[in-house]
């Protein structure tokens, strides 16, 4: 009888041992979900944050050509000639 006791204190240890490794294991879990929610936020913001950039640039370009163009034909305000 003491030995299935001994046994039965022993199992009972290892479960609960086992049952505050899955709250941490959930613990961690939760937190790394979260965290994983605001990398996929910051991600998508950098993500408009480019598509910003390139539509500023784009319009840049566009600006910059047409200086260009406007400086060589060199009118400056003359009629032609």
């Amino acid at each position: 009888m003491d030995k299935t006791d001994m046994r039965l204190d022993g199992i009972s240890k290892l479960l609960q041992q086992g049952m505050r490794m899955l709250v941490r294991t959930d613990t961690t879990l939760a937190e790394l979900a979260q965290a994983q929610k605001r990398t996929d936020a910051k991600v998508t913001e950098v993500t408009q944050n480019l598509r910003d950039l390139a539509r500023a640039q784009k319009a840049t370009e566009r600006s910059l050509k047409a200086f260009i163009d406007s400086l060589r034909h060199g009118r400056n305000g003359r009629n032609g000639g």
